[in-house]
């Protein structure tokens, strides 16, 4: 996969996903998912990634690192 900035992206297989820049450097867009109550509804359609709004804060921090 190239970026638009020329950077050729390997290994992709071995991170669960690249990173919010490199998605959006390929087209992909994103956008706040609505009406949901699970942070795995997730989708994607038409280069459109809707993703549910996910807090993390400092009492949040220790369940996802």
């Amino acid at each position: 996969m190239l970026l638009s900035s020329g950077t050729e992206i390997t290994n992709i297989s071995k991170k669960l996903m690249p990173s919010a820049i490199s998605l959006q450097e390929i087209g992909i867009n994103f956008k706040e998912a609505t009406n949901t109550f699970s942070i795995f509804d997730v989708e994607f359609k038409n280069g459109i990634l809707q993703i549910p709004p996910l807090l993390i804060d400092r009492r949040t921090e220790p369940h996802w690192l």
